[in-house]
């Protein structure tokens, strides 16, 4: 049974598995072509502590941008700087740049 007063504490993975047998057999670089959808969570976490592995929430070179989810793509964005779209500007600044003084 797992003690509440840990499980609020943020130690519930350790009170409910020991630790080295829980996590003895993963190894992270299997699936690491695809970790964002291949990797379970406990996997993910593992990695990501032991190893350095998969310790972002997306991959942002794996799938193309135009299908990513629209969390993942503002997270890319913002983050990794890839994926980012564009819009297209309201005006045209560059259209009678030439004649800007007479209008």
């Amino acid at each position: 049974m797992i003690d509440v007063g840990r499980l609020r504490a943020g130690l519930w993975l350790a009170a409910a598995l020991p630790l080295q047998s829980a996590f003895a057999d993963y190894d992270c670089n299997a699936g690491l072509a695809d970790w964002e959808m291949g990797f379970s969570a406990p996997k993910k976490v593992f990695c990501c502590h032991h190893r350095g592995i998969a310790c972002d929430p997306y991959d942002c070179s794996f799938g193309a941008a135009p299908q990513w989810t629209p969390s993942k793509s503002l997270w890319c964005c913002e983050k990794k700087h890839t994926g980012c779209t564009t819009t297209s500007l309201k005006y045209d600044c560059n259209a009678g740049y030439a004649n800007w003084e007479l209008g």
